[in-house]
C-alpha cells in the first residue's frame, strides 16, 4: 500500500498475496495469537475492499477468520459485523475470474459446493455469535437459512443438517415456540435415520430434548385428552432415548419428569443410575417455558434470571431429596441433603446455594435454609430472590418460636392445644 491507494500489480500477484496475508492471519489464530492474526487480516480486507480485481472466495475467507478472531475474543457483536459482511459479499461467492483460465466442469461444481459449505458455515457461526449475545429470535434466522441451504445441498452436508436442526430446536425452545421446537428434533431424528439407516447414541440427547419439549407442550395443553398424549409422547422419547445410552443428563431429565408424575421411586432408581457415575456430569440449560418441567421452587429462579445452566448432579441431589421425602423416607432425604451440600459447597456459584437452601426448606430446617440463602445475597447482590427467600426463611423461623411458644404456655397452664394445629407450612403452601 502506497498512501492511499493500492499498488497496481497483476491479477496472480494480488492473489498471491491477499493469500498470503489470509494464511499468516489463519496461523496466528490456531495459534491463539488473534491480535496478530486481526493485523494481518485486517490489511488483507483493506487490499481486498480497495482492489477490483480480487476474488470473492478468497475475501470471504479472509472475513470469516476476521470473524473466528474475534469470537475467540469474546466481542461477539463484532465477530457478527465481519460474518454478515462475507454472507452479503457471497449467496454463494463463485469467483468470475480464475487464475489458471477456465475450469473443467467438474472442478466449477466441486468449488460451488465448497462455496456453498463455507456459506453454511457462515450462518452457522452467525447463529453462535447471536445465541452467545442471547439473541434467540436472530439466531432462528440464521439456522432457518442453514437448513435450507442444507436441504438444497442435498447428501453433500447433510451431517451437518442434523446439527443445525438440532440447534434450531434449541432456539426455539428458548424462544418459547414449542410446537416449532418439537418439529426440528423430530427432522433432525429423521435426517439422521436416512443417513444411518437407524439412530445412534449420539441421538440421545436430542430424543431427550424431544421428550422434555412433549412434556412442556403436555403442561400448557388445554384439553385432558391432549395432555394424555403428549405425556405418553414424553415417556416413550425417554425410553427410546435411555435404550440408546444412559446418557446422565437425559437420565436425570427423565427422573423429573417421574417426579412430576408422582412416580416418586422410579425417579429414584434413574437418580442412583446417573449419580453413581465418576465422570462429571454435564450441565442442563432451562429457559423458556423449558421451566414448566421443574419443581415449583426453581420455576421461580427461572422467571428471575431468564434462564439458569444447573449442574445435573445437583439438580440430581435436589430431586432425591423430593423424592424420598414425598415417600416418608427422611432419612435417606436427609443422606441425599448431605450430598447436595457438599456438591454446591465445591461451587461459588449463588444459584445453586440458593438451590440448597430450597432443599433445606423442603426439610424444615429454616435456620440452615436462611444462612444458605445469605451466603447467595453476599456472593451477588443484585441477587432480589435470594433475599427475598432469606427473609422468608426469618419469618419462618419466628412463626415456629410463636408456635412453639404458644404450646409450651398452653401445656404449662393446662389449657386445650391441638398438636397439629398451627403449623409451620411448606414451600408448595406458601407458593400457593
Amino acid at each position: 500500500m502506497h498512501g492511499e491507494g493500492v499498488v497496481k500489480v497483476s491479477h496472480e500477484r494480488f492473489w498471491l498475496i491477499c493469500q498470503n496475508l489470509y494464511i499468516l492471519g489463519n496461523s496466528y489464530n490456531v495459534l491463539n495469537l488473534q491480535h496478530k492474526a486481526i493485523k494481518y487480516l485486517d490489511i488483507g480486507r483493506a487490499f481486498m475492499r480497495a482492489a477490483e480485481i480480487g476474488e470473492k472466495r478468497q475475501f470471504i475467507r479472509i472475513l470469516n477468520i476476521l470473524g473466528d478472531c474475534y469470537f475467540a475474543q469474546y466481542d461477539y457483536k463484532t465477530a457478527l459485523v465481519y460474518y454478515n459482511e462475507a454472507l452479503e459479499i457471497g449467496e454463494p461467492a463463485k469467483d468470475e475470474d480464475h487464475v489458471d483460465g477456465e475450469a473443467a466442469p467438474e472442478d466449477e461444481m466441486n468449488q460451488s459446493t465448497e462455496d456453498m459449505a463455507l456459506h453454511n458455515q457462515l450462518l452457522s457461526k452467525s447463529a453462535e455469535a447471536n445465541i452467545s449475545m442471547n439473541q434467540y429470535e436472530n439466531a432462528i434466522e440464521y439456522l432457518e437459512q442453514a437448513r435450507d441451504m442444507q436441504d438444497v445441498m442435498g447428501e453433500d452436508i447433510k451431517g451437518d443438517l442434523v446439527s443445525t436442526l438440532y440447534q434450531l430446536g434449541q432456539m426455539h425452545s428458548m424462544a418459547g415456540d414449542v410446537d416449532k421446537a418439537i418439529d426440528s428434533y423430530k427432522e433432525s431424528l429423521e435426517v439422521f435415520r436416512e443417513l444411518h439407516n437407524t439412530l445412534g447414541p449420539e441421538m440421545c440427547v436430542t430424543l431427550g430434548n424431544l421428550a422434555t419439549m412433549c412434556y412442556v407442550k403436555a403442561c400448557i395443553c388445554e384439553d385432558i385428552d391432549s395432555e394424555l398424549q403428549m405425556i405418553l409422547a414424553a415417556e416413550g422419547h425417554f425410553q427410546d432415548a435411555l435404550k440408546l445410552e444412559m446418557n446422565q443428563s437425559v437420565c436425570v431429565k427423565y427422573a423429573n419428569f417421574l417426579y412430576s408424575q408422582g412416580n416418586y421411586e422410579d425417579a429414584i432408581m434413574y437418580l442412583e443410575d446417573a449419580l453413581k457415575s465418576k465422570t462429571n456430569l454435564p450441565e442442563i440449560v432451562y429457559g423458556g417455558l423449558e421451566k414448566v418441567t421443574l419443581p415449583e421452587a426453581l420455576q421461580d429462579e427461572v422467571d428471575a434470571q431468564e434462564e439458569v445452566e444447573m449442574p445435573s448432579v445437583c439438580l440430581g441431589h435436589f430431586l432425591e431429596v423430593l423424592s424420598y421425602k414425598m415417600l416418608g423416607k427422611t432419612r435417606h432425604s436427609d443422606r441425599c441433603l448431605l450430598k447436595l451440600l457438599k456438591t454446591v459447597y465445591d461451587t461459588d456459584s449463588p444459584f445453586l446455594r440458593s438451590v440448597l437452601g430450597y432443599a433445606l426448606m423442603e426439610m424444615g430446617l429454616f435456620e440452615e435454609a436462611a444462612v444458605s440463602f445469605r451466603a447467595a445475597c453476599e456472593m451477588d447482590p443484585e441477587y432480589h430472590l435470594a433475599l427475598d427467600n432469606y427473609c422468608l426463611c426469618l419469618c419462618l423461623m419466628v412463626l415456629e418460636s410463636l408456635n412453639s411458644a404458644l404450646k409450651n404456655f398452653f401445656i404449662h397452664y393446662r389449657i386445650w392445644y391441638d398438636e397439629m394445629n398451627p403449623t409451620t407450612p411448606t414451600i408448595r403452601e406458601l407458593d400457593m
